[in-house]
């Protein structure tokens, strides 16, 4: 008796990042897809005021505004941090 060969679907991909709202904040891995570049250029371009800086939710734990994030997207290049005053 032949063995019938077992199909197995595929693994499903990773579900899509949700949508980025601009009331909310979001840690990193949230939004990392949506980034071109590692986490540590990253660093480097809010150091330099071209990418949204952090809010501190507690000493362990940062978070990036919404708003922010979706500012960056619509002009990545042209992006500036506003100042902290």
């Amino acid at each position: 008796m032949a063995h019938a060969a077992q199909h197995q679907a595929p693994a499903a991909a990773p579900a899509p990042q949700a949508a980025i709202h601009p009331d909310g904040l979001y840690r990193w891995g949230q939004f990392a897809a949506l980034v071109p570049f590692s986490r540590e250029t990253w660093r480097h371009r809010i150091l330099q005021g071209r990418a949204p800086r952090p809010v501190s939710r507690s000493p362990n734990c940062t978070a990036y505004r919404g708003a922010d994030i979706l500012a960056w997207l619509a002009d990545p290049d042209g992006y500036q941090a506003v100042s902290k005053n």
